[in-house]
């Protein structure tokens, strides 16, 4: 079986070194580290070229900057490898992560396997930290798909699983989206997985870094996007109510509740101070209950039910504003 790493790249010299070498230290040969230089403007390039006259394995590709989606979808499309797996080029794998997935692919044929994640500084040493432990869970037919939806998909997190390819035949990342690029693929692969390993190894080592895309201010225009991309995925019929089991369709319909619910409306409501960007939020939210899964009664937590429905009946925002008003001056009394 042969494995191939994408490593999606962009101004990160600063750890591509100890990210590329956590790769060759691999205790598994068979692999391709297929790298997609994505236009970086500092030293990245000549870092990657440097580890691929040394070392065929690496596959370098560099592009113009067209963002992370595309610079992944690229890596897909260069892939050859039975297996695909990711990593950030801040981030590290443990030594043995590949050699733990092909000994359980090899004892339970699964679709995927996900590993856990240690989530650490900047200063993070990479010998550290790593835990390999052998035990797992297997989850078959309807229950690796509610898995999926209960587990895979509120966070995404490509990095912490490894695939077979075949989950990304047709399954592409959205260009232009930043904001949760990884959801539709995601998606999608819950639909279409049989059996799945929840690994209890902790094999990835997570940089957080101040200023990544992931800890970074997210605009009410980029919500709209991301919301707008849900209700392109949900038209497709794989979708669809009666094409899955109903404790399936549910885990779905609230893990797509909670991604457009909870974070895109509370960036907006906390963060954006814009009317017009908050109206445009409202209105993508609204555009989703064509497809049933929303409306303002169904919404959990109090504090987005009464602003949604007002909205739902007026089309006005004064209601949200108080609220975020009263909420702020909550969240500074309680300081």
């Amino acid at each position: 079986m042969t494995f191939s790493i994408i490593i999606p790249v962009y101004n990160a010299e600063r750890f591509l070194r100890q990210c590329l070498d956590s790769v060759i230290a691999q205790t598994v040969q068979d692999w391709e580290c297929i790298c997609v230089d994505d236009g970086s403007v500092d030293g990245s390039g000549a870092i990657l070229d440097e580890y691929a006259a040394k070392d065929s394995r690496f596959k370098i590709i560099h592009t113009t900057n067209e963002g992370v989606a595309v610079a992944r979808n690229i890596g897909l499309d260069a892939a050859k490898g039975e297996w695909i797996t990711w990593l950030d080029a801040d981030d590290e794998y443990a030594p043995w992560r590949l050699e733990e997935a092909k000994r359980i692919v090899e004892g339970e044929n699964p679709d995927l396997i996900r590993f856990g994640t240690r989530f650490v500084g900047v200063g993070f040493d990479g010998n550290y930290g790593f835990v390999r432990n052998e035990a797992y869970g297997v989850f078959d037919g309807d229950a690796a798909k509610k898995w999926c939806w209960d587990v895979l998909m509120p966070g995404g997190m490509m990095w912490t699983f490894v695939a077979k390819r075949a989950l990304f035949e047709g399954n592409r990342f959205v260009p232009g989206i930043r904001v949760k690029e990884e959801f539709p693929v995601c998606a999608r692969i819950a639909t279409r997985v049989g059996r799945v390993v929840q690994s209890e190894a902790q094999a990835y080592a997570y940089r957080q870094i101040d200023g990544s895309a992931m800890h970074s201010t997210k605009t009410s225009g980029e919500c709209v996007s991301f919301l707008d991309m849900v209700r392109r995925l949900m038209s497709e019929a794989c979708f669809g109510k009666g094409q899955m089991s109903a404790p399936v369709y549910e885990a779905m319909r609230q893990r797509v509740r909670m991604h457009c619910e909870c974070d895109i409306i509370d960036w907006v409501r906390m963060r954006d101070r814009n009317d017009n960007g908050r109206c445009e939020i409202y209105a993508a939210y609204g555009r989703l209950k064509d497809f049933g899964m929303f409306d303002s009664s169904s919404i959990q937590q109090f504090r987005y039910r009464i602003p949604m429905w007002w909205w739902d009946r007026t089309g006005q925002i004064w209601l949200i504003k108080i609220m975020v008003s009263i909420e702020s001056v909550v969240r500074r009394f309680k300081r």
